[in-house]
């Protein structure tokens, strides 16, 4: 998230990271989004904490695509993933970045350069707190417990029982059922969007080899005289080189030459 105002400590970036399965969230303010910040800010919050994940999803931008990112995954074994450009909603952290935005505007004054005083306690609630995708919060999928809940206004004393270690055992032992548990909440809650995702949806498929056109997203330049409102809605055609997914396709030019991934909803067939 960013660039934002600078804060007293100097940082204008939040970086925001989420495990997609227990929607556990880490979260770092940044000075500058670099992809030497953000490599050690994910060896220090994730690898070094949690283990190597499997896949890195980012978006596009530079400070994600770099020889950074590329060293980081190759060191630690991880698949770095990017979502489709302008298409915002294949990145799930960008609901979170929502939610956190909201939480810092709650907490801000006439001060601006407050927004990065209360992460720690933002992070905090948003792990502590019930999803309804999951039906159970993150903190509890991570650790089998809920932690002792605390006011972001104040703090208030609190009295510690002692607990027996075979109820915790059990806690523990029954972690592998809750996974399959959250599973199948999981693709419920998938299973619902996508039914009122595809209400105005056209089933629209295509295959290697087929010519389409792409979308344009053309920004308007007082310099070069263009304007966006102006400018032609789709270009090409180009030529569907591979399928990444029923919705993600990687297009080429008439050349030959890989261009990038589009998502389905910025195509259309190409027609002579």
């Amino acid at each position: 998230m960013g660039p934002l105002p600078p804060s007293r400590s100097g940082h204008a970036y939040l970086l925001v990271i989420q495990d997609l399965f227990t929607k556990w969230v880490e979260c770092r303010p940044l000075r500058k989004a670099t992809g030497k910040a953000i490599r050690e800010a994910i060896e220090d919050l994730v690898i070094f904490r949690w283990g190597a994940p499997r896949v890195l999803l980012t978006d596009n931008g530079t400070e994600f695509v770099n020889r950074d990112l590329r060293a980081l995954a190759e060191q630690y074994g991880i698949k770095h993933s990017t979502v489709p450009p302008y298409h915002p909603q294949a990145n799930p952290v960008e609901r979170v970045n929502r939610v956190l935005k909201t939480m810092i505007t709650a907490f801000l004054d006439r001060d601006h350069r407050e927004w990065d005083r209360h992460i720690n306690e933002f992070r905090f609630a948003y792990n502590s707190a019930h999803h309804t995708s999951l039906q159970a919060t993150p903190a509890f999928l991570n650790f089998g417990r809920e932690p002792q809940p605390v006011s972001l206004r104040g703090r208030e004393d609190v009295e510690i029982e002692d607990a027996d270690p075979a109820n915790w055992r059990e806690r523990m032992e029954n972690i592998r059922q809750l996974r399959g548990w959250i599973v199948e909440n999981l693709e419920a809650a998938r299973a619902k969007q996508t039914r009122y995702y595809n209400l105005r949806r056209r089933d629209r498929q295509f295959a290697v080899g087929d010519l389409v056109l792409k979308r344009q997203h053309i920004l308007s330049s007082a310099t070069q005289h263009i304007s966006a409102k102006l400018a032609t809605k789709y270009h090409g055609p180009f030529v569907v080189h591979k399928i990444l997914s029923p919705v993600v396709y990687e297009l080429a030019d008439p050349l030959g030459n890989v261009i990038g991934k589009v998502h389905i909803k910025d195509l259309k067939p190409y027609r002579e």
